[in-house]
């Protein structure tokens, strides 16, 4: 009785243990998360900063107006967005992957589970392999079909129009 209490008090405690330190670990994220969206929004400024007066023609329309109605994007934006990456250090990419990688990727909790609870864990598991491999295939079933259709739409559209493509 008293060792199975013993048993009991010591696993709260290990799992007391890792609530605190995955809060711990999504308090850092989060963290990171803001000072990188911060750092973005800095250097996002500093490209928006232009020279201390416009020239605009009549029936011109304002260059940052202009912006604005287009939400931002420009045909240069993803090269800024490349240029910022080039200026990040190593430490803040790597920073960025873990956070991207634990949003993308669930921790497996097996600490404590027992050989049936090791089971049952496997089989779910497998069974979430089987169901994305599943998927998988149907998806490139799917894409072969497409493509074997828009090739058989091309055949006949170039016989009638004489147009090699």
């Amino acid at each position: 009785m008293m060792k199975k209490e013993e048993e009991d008090r010591l696993r709260r405690l290990v799992e007391e243990k890792k609530q605190s330190e995955l809060e711990e670990k999504r308090r850092r994220l989060a963290e990171v998360e803001q000072k990188r969206q911060a750092a973005d929004k800095v250097s996002k400024d500093k490209a928006a900063i232009s020279s201390n007066f416009k020239v605009v023609k009549k029936g011109a329309v304002d260059p940052s107006q202009a912006q604005a109605s287009t939400g931002g994007m420009d045909k240069f934006s993803n090269v800024e967005s490349a240029r910022n990456d080039l200026l990040k250090s190593k430490e803040q990419l790597e920073e960025e992957k873990k956070i991207s990688l634990s949003f993308r990727i669930k921790p497996l909790d097996i600490d404590g589970l027992g050989t049936e609870g090791l089971k049952k864990k496997a089989a779910e598991l497998w069974q979430q392999i089987v169901t994305l491999e599943t998927e998988k295939y149907d998806l490139e079933e799917r894409s072969k079909r497409q493509d074997y259709d828009g090739f058989n739409w091309k055949v006949p559209a170039q016989s009638q129009v004489g147009i090699q493509i």
